[in-house]
Order: C-alpha cells, then sequence, then structure tokens
C-alpha cells in the first residue's frame, strides 16, 4: 500500500484531523466602518456608522439573487421579509467569480427618513438586514400547514363527538347549517 492509501485510511477512521477554517469575514463592508451581527444562517444585521460616500458589502457565500437587504430600525419585524420591497437589488452583482456584491448607496438610505439617523458630521448611521428570501416562504408555508393540520384534527374531533350523538356536536353543525358554512358537513 503506498502512503496515499494509508492517509485515506487514517482519515476515513478519523485519526487525522482535517483543520477546518470558520470563515468569520464572511461578510465585509468597504469604505465604511460597520458591525456585522450573525442571526442565524439566513439573516445578517450590518450597522454602518458614519456613512459618508458609497459603500461596497461583499458576502462571500455562493452567488444567488435571492439575497435581498432591506432597511430595518426597532420597529421593524420579520413579517417584512414577505411583504416589503428590499433596497440595492439593482446593484446585487457577482464578484470574484461566484460571490453576492451590493453597491450601498447613501442616497437610497436618504430616501427613507425613519430608517438612518444622521451625525454632526454630516455622515449617517444606518442598520442593513442582509436576508435569504425563500426562507420567509418556508416561514409562510410552515404557518399555512400547522394551520392545515390544527382544522383536520379539529374536524376528525368534532366528527367523532358527532357519530357519538354529542349535544356539543350536534349544536355546532346546526350552527354550521344554519350560517351556511360547510355544506358537506352535513350528512
Amino acid at each position: 500500500m503506498t502512503i496515499l492509501n494509508y492517509g485515506i485510511i487514517l482519515l476515513i477512521l478519523g485519526l487525522i484531523a482535517i483543520p477546518t477554517v470558520y470563515a468569520s469575514n464572511v461578510l465585509y463592508c468597504k469604505n465604511v466602518n460597520c458591525s456585522i451581527n450573525k442571526v442565524s444562517n439566513e439573516e445578517y444585521i450590518i450597522s454602518l456608522n458614519h456613512l459618508t460616500d458609497n459603500a461596497s458589502l461583499v458576502y462571500l457565500n455562493n452567488y444567488n439573487p435571492e439575497w435581498r437587504i432591506y432597511l430595518i430600525n426597532s420597529h421593524t419585524n420579520h413579517t417584512r421579509f414577505i411583504f416589503n420591497q428590499d433596497i440595492f437589488r439593482d446593484t446585487h452583482t457577482i464578484i470574484f467569480g461566484y460571490a453576492n456584491s451590493w453597491l450601498i448607496d447613501t442616497s437610497t438610505i436618504k430616501q427613507s427618513h425613519d430608517y438612518y439617523t444622521t451625525n454632526p458630521d454630516g455622515s449617517i448611521n444606518a442598520e442593513l438586514s442582509l436576508y435569504f428570501r425563500p426562507q420567509s416562504y418556508f416561514y409562510l408555508g410552515l404557518l399555512i400547514s400547522s394551520l392545515t393540520l390544527v382544522f383536520c384534527f379539529a374536524y376528525l374531533f368534532y366528527d367523532w363527538r358527532r357519530n357519538k350523538s354529542d349535544r356539543w356536536a350536534e349544536k355546532l353543525h346546526n350552527w354550521f347549517i344554519k350560517f351556511r358554512i360547510v355544506r358537506w358537513l352535513s350528512k
């Protein structure tokens, strides 16, 4: 056996530790002072401080046009990712042949009066959320599936009680018929 074969066997057995490089700088800003907070694999909060001119935001992950940037403030909640319009969509480009890059334009931020603060030197501070939009669709699908499951169990319970000639189920059934909520409930 060659040394390569021994190396493969030891690697499979886990006897050789492969150094893992954790990319702590997968997201960085150019031309601005920023702090980055990873909320999850789908969301990063970027605080831009003393932004005077246009800046670049680079995310060293495979390019996907579904990565979106939203302006946020203290009153923002996560439902905005489904319904609100993202910003800087037109400036989202590929960089280094694989990564995501955005040009952060100060005039675009200044058009949203509630989402930035002005410093005494004329620069602005703003918070951005980098979010993977399909995650919102997953949450919406999870909500719809959960409600469907609850409705199915409620109907099974109702039908079980109605087959036992329960007064509660009969009153509920009569109420359904009276208001014509669901016609197929009447047998």
